[in-house]
């Protein structure tokens, strides 16, 4: 389906935010979660305790195109001192084009390992993900399709932290597999103790065709240590990426 395989490139190669890059020091809040920016976060969640993300998203393709996601849910468990398992649901998406084509996405299995910090004061930590083919066919690729990611992050003041990740994919296209790799680069900022601010360019290559570019910026705000909002925009800065889109979410982290 046009629109729909560009969005799942963009948003696959390189989802989702807060990361240990941009916002584990923005908020001043104990938790770090992995959304609403792509870059992911460098750090894994505490051994023992689980982290629950989630959101929706809306995103105009150009012309009559638009896509509707909720769920984007994340649960990330962490398993060990620096490693995590990590479970994504299937969400609820809905193409309208004319007319209006809806069911649900692919699931997601992975897990992270923290390898920093680094004595140079980065964090650093490597992903692997699989997706689990369990969505509708017209929203499923009908394949497990691996991925990994290497993401580093790090503070450069009291106020400012700096981030950024490359990933490689080979999702299912049809009848071939094909490889994907991008990349993203997020700076945040702290806004008082409870909220913060990123922003963010992020690019993914395909094995064929023009590499969709997007920039993105998003606000975070604390309710707790273990409670975050968040809400984000970007707009496409080629051809091939969505005209714009716009989301919130939630983070939640329990013992």
């Amino acid at each position: 389906m046009i629109g729909l395989q560009t969005t799942r490139k963009m948003f696959a190669a390189t989802l989702l935010m807060c990361g240990g890059a941009a916002c584990s020091t923005v908020t001043g809040q104990g938790m770090v979660t992995d959304r609403p920016d792509f870059t992911e976060s460098a750090v894994t969640v505490p051994a023992g305790y689980l982290q629950f993300e989630g959101g929706a998203t809306y995103s105009s393709l150009g012309g009559d195109l638009s896509e509707v996601v909720v769920g984007e849910a994340l649960l990330r468990w962490g398993v060990l001192d620096r490693v995590e398992i990590r479970i994504g649901g299937p969400s609820y998406m809905s193409v309208s084009n004319g007319g209006t084509h809806s069911g649900f996405g692919d699931g997601s299995l992975g897990a992270k390992m923290q390898l920093g910090p680094l004595g140079s004061g980065w964090d650093v930590a490597t992903i692997a993900t699989a997706s689990v083919p369990v969505g509708d066919d017209e929203f499923s690729s009908g394949e497990v399709d691996p991925s990994l990611i290497m993401t580093a992050g790090r503070a450069l003041n009291e106020t400012l932290s700096l981030g950024g990740q490359i990933v490689a994919s080979w999702p299912t296209q049809g009848d071939d597999r094909e490889f994907e790799w991008g990349g993203t680069l997020v700076l945040g900022s702290e806004i008082g103790l409870k909220m913060g601010a990123f922003i963010e360019v992020a690019v993914t290559v395909p094995e064929s065709g023009t590499a969709p570019i997007v920039g993105h910026a998003g606000l975070i705000y604390g309710l707790s240590d273990s409670f975050q909002l968040d809400a984000h925009a970007g707009i496409g800065l080629s051809d091939t990426a969505p005209d714009l889109f716009i989301g919130v979410g939630v983070a939640r982290l329990v013992r």
